[in-house]
């Protein structure tokens, strides 16, 4: 791999009583793809490291005590292959950034120039090779610019209700039993039926009231024609005794007379009075004999039928009401399977929108990927891929992650073997990075040594302690 025109090393490299650091001194070269910093634990090492990533980075990188206990302030500097000078200085009040450019004059927005040289400084390889699965995939997703924590979390969610979802709905499908077939759609109502019965028994009641009134008109009616015979009888009778008088009696002619005209006129008032009771009565039969006729007929076979309907209305009403219930747990289950559905629908779309944004994310590496477990490399756990191989692809993606300061940092290099640390100078020196690695130890590796603060160039022809 070529280096980018664009790329930026350090070149000089100074700095003075930051954290556990003396002042120091140091000068780089292209050739000078991996820089080890060794010595003894709790020396300053990693000290140096953070100092690289202060600089650049700001405040947020300083840690809690950044000046060494008895002084006043700290600074750190670095000069770069574009020219340009990058001091931090840091004081008991806070942190200044002076940046100047390759004519020495100071460059407006510094922390801004800095931010468009930085990448992933603060991205350690092998910090990263070494993490957990998910940490790794928080981290990957993190330098790629995807963040699914909102659309996790609504997929959860739905997730968790669906469970719930399919819960209730085979909790009603168990509940739910097979339908009666022999029963109607609807409840008997035994107050209809028993109404019903009451009404053809009255039905029955009044007809017979109608024929014995129809009957005692008639009987009415040959009374009154009976009584009207006896009358006329009994006046023909009153006649012929009222003209014996007339002749036994002439001198009670006239009294007979008008005994006879009082006869006649009260027969005659009698007979009419009779005739008016004769039509009466043949009306009043004429109109009960109509009202029998138009009564209907009482169905009393329905009787039965439904005496046979409140007998069986109890167990039959009882499973009209399980067919009810049951009917409407089944609907009850076809709403939550249409509700379950529409969900997984929803579930569907989260994925499809995640695995786009997977698709089109801009991975540092070929091959890398994540999924809800971790990272993957080409379609395995990253887990899975050799020792050797995930520190190649862990480095290969700090150099894509820092395409214009080709500077890494590496903490823990104590963790490499000779091979290892073979394989992190080959690739630093084919891609043109400037690598700083901390290792506990002093060997021929070691091109920095730090000892209780103190630095020492040990390719220097001067020590690097300016002390």
């Amino acid at each position: 791999m070529q280096q980018p025109t664009s790329a930026v090393r350090i070149l000089q490299f100074n700095g003075s009583n930051f954290m556990k650091l003396r002042p120091f001194a140091l000068e780089f070269d292209d050739q000078d793809n991996l820089v080890v910093i060794g010595g003894d634990n709790a020396q300053g090492k990693t000290a140096m490291l953070m100092l690289i990533q202060a600089i650049f980075g700001g405040a947020d990188e300083l840690p809690d005590e950044p000046i060494r206990d008895g002084c006043e302030k700290a600074y750190g500097e670095a000069v770069l292959s574009n020219g340009i000078t990058v001091k931090r200085v840091i004081t008991r009040k806070g942190t200044r950034l002076i940046v100047t450019d390759e004519s020495g004059e100071p460059v407006t927005s510094p922390q801004a120039a800095m931010n468009k040289l930085l990448g992933a400084l603060a991205f350690d390889p092998l910090a990263f090779a070494n993490s957990k699965p998910a940490e790794q995939r928080e981290t990957l997703k993190r330098l790629v610019g995807l963040d699914f924590t909102d659309i996790d979390a609504d997929r959860s969610k739905l997730f968790n209700l669906r469970h719930d979802v399919k819960k209730q709905r085979d909790q009603l499908v168990a509940q739910t039993g097979a339908l009666h077939a022999d029963v109607p759609d609807t409840e008997i109502n035994v107050a209809e039926a028993v109404s019903e019965m009451q009404k053809i028994a009255e039905a029955k009641a009044a007809r017979a009231t109608a024929s014995s009134e129809a009957t005692t008109a008639q009987n009415n009616v040959t009374v009154a024609q009976n009584d009207l015979t006896a009358t006329e009888g009994a006046c023909a009778l009153d006649l012929e005794a009222a003209e014996q008088v007339v002749k036994q009696a002439e001198l009670a002619v006239e009294k007979a007379k008008a005994d006879l005209k009082a006869c006649v006129d009260t027969n005659a008032r009698v007979v009419a009075e009779r005739k008016h009771l004769i039509n009466v009565a043949t009306q009043g039969a004429q109109q009960a004999a109509e009202a029998l006729e138009a009564m209907p007929e009482p169905d009393e076979s329905r009787v039965a039928e439904l005496q046979a309907l409140v007998e069986t209305s109890a167990e039959t009403n009882a499973k009209v009401r399980e067919n009810k219930a049951n009917a409407e747990r089944q609907q009850q289950a076809k709403d939550l399977a249409g509700k379950i559905r529409d969900i997984e629908n929803k579930m569907d779309s989260i994925d499809e929108d995640k695995a786009a944004q997977l698709r089109n994310a801009d991975f540092p590496v070929e091959g890398l990927a994540f999924d809800a477990e971790g990272v993957t490399y080409n379609g395995l756990p990253f887990s899975q891929a050799s020792t050797a191989e995930q520190l190649r692809v862990s480095v290969a993606m700090a150099i894509a992650l820092n395409p214009t300061l080709r500077v890494l940092l590496i903490k823990d290099g104590s963790l490499l073997d000779d091979k290892s640390m073979k394989t992190v100078a080959e690739m630093a020196r084919d891609a043109g990075m400037q690598v700083f690695m901390e290792r506990v130890g002093q060997g021929d590796e070691v091109r920095i040594i730090i000892d209780d603060g103190r630095v020492t160039d040990v390719e220097a022809d001067t020590p690097a302690d300016k002390t």
